[in-house]
């Protein structure tokens, strides 16, 4: 079994079960082709939390993208994954006007033109952004609320508060993608309070000062539950992965490993694997309407999430988390016909 699922230790009784994605995130069937949804297992602190789905939506004898949603929930509450089935007649994909020049297009070509999509702008500066001063106002409208207008919601730590800007009393700015591990071009396009890959809206999140100054430019790095240092790295906490994930690899792709290599923030494979355990949301919709009013491009990834798994492939081979307890409590995990038990040390195969 050359996959297996990430196993959350049992040491915090605060998180919400943790479903493990698939091996294969978007399935693509032809007109008429029979699918059976994948059964996916999820976990909380206490072990294994029983996963439905539902797939009415999904007709594949009608062209289109449908979506299966999974959900589990324990005491502490429910969470949610999108599986995305694409059904074709073998026509082009239909996308929207903002990407209907990708159709007919895959591999690199679909990649690079999916780059110069969100990089071409009317007055011709590839390195384009709003400025990094003009970010105080929009990110009242980017990070707003969706409960409460007068409110914007604080990446990390989910807080709500008055979205007025209060020269960063109560929030201030966090590059996600820490600036300082970006590479400035030259050309007066450097300075991160003008334009280029420090001023990129997409990459700024409001946030509690006092946690921004925690993370500093820490890289990103697994850990489960809340947010904070992971060793020398951090973790966004368990409602903030997906976000992170979609907003660096939009930066890799926007910018190029040449201003933004993806080394340098933390691992792909993690990137890969934070977006199919945390998918989109309503918020994250929101915000990119109102990144593309103010900058004028889009975070392709919230648009069309499988554009992630077209460029970089499917998941890599999830990282297990043993226990963390000395006892000889052993966890098994059916999956796929194969049993997989765990003790605080590591995996073992029963044949």
């Amino acid at each position: 079994m050359d996959w297996l699922p990430k196993l959350i230790p049992p040491t915090d009784p605060n998180i919400k079960p943790i479903i493990t994605p698939p091996e294969q995130e978007v399935y693509y069937l032809s007109v008429g082709e029979a699918f059976i949804a994948p059964e996916l297992v999820a976990y909380d602190n206490k072990g294994s939390v029983n996963v439905t789905y539902d797939d009415s939506l999904v007709d594949v004898n009608i062209p289109g993208t449908y979506k299966v949603i999974y959900t589990a929930t324990n005491e502490v509450g429910t969470s949610t994954y999108e599986l995305t089935v694409v059904v074709s007649d073998g026509s082009e994909p239909n996308y929207s006007a903002y990407y209907q020049t990708l159709e007919g297009l895959t591999g690199e070509a679909f990649k690079i033109q999916l780059q110069n999509i969100i990089t071409t702008f009317s007055n011709g500066n590839p390195y384009y952004t709003t400025t990094y001063d003009s970010a105080n106002n929009s990110l009242q409208d980017a990070d707003e609320d969706l409960t409460n207008p007068n409110n914007i919601i604080l990446i990390y730590n989910s807080a709500s508060i008055p979205s007025p800007w209060d020269s960063a009393a109560t929030w201030n700015k966090e590059h996600v993608w820490a600036k300082s591990l970006l590479t400035y071009p030259t050309g007066g396009l450097a300075n991160t309070k003008t334009n280029g890959p420090g001023a990129d809206l997409h990459n700024l999140r409001a946030a509690n000062p006092s946690i921004n100054s925690s993370r500093g430019n820490k890289p990103f790095v697994d850990g489960s539950g809340s947010y904070g240092a992971v060793g020398s790295g951090w973790y966004p906490g368990d409602d903030h992965i997906g976000d992170v994930a979609r907003i660096i690899l939009y930066m890799n792709l926007r910018w190029g490993d040449s201003l933004a290599n993806i080394n340098d923030i933390g691992a792909l494979s993690l990137f890969l694997e934070w977006h199919l355990l945390d998918p989109v949301d309503d918020f994250e919709r929101h915000r990119n309407e109102v990144i593309y009013s103010y900058q004028g491009n889009r975070n392709p990834f919230i648009d069309y999430p499988e554009f992630v798994s077209m460029i970089w492939g499917t998941t890599p081979s999830a990282t297990y988390e043993p226990f963390t307890s000395q006892s000889n409590v052993l966890l098994t995990n059916i999956i796929q016909d194969d049993i997989v038990m765990y003790d605080n040390r590591s995996s073992m195969y029963i044949n």
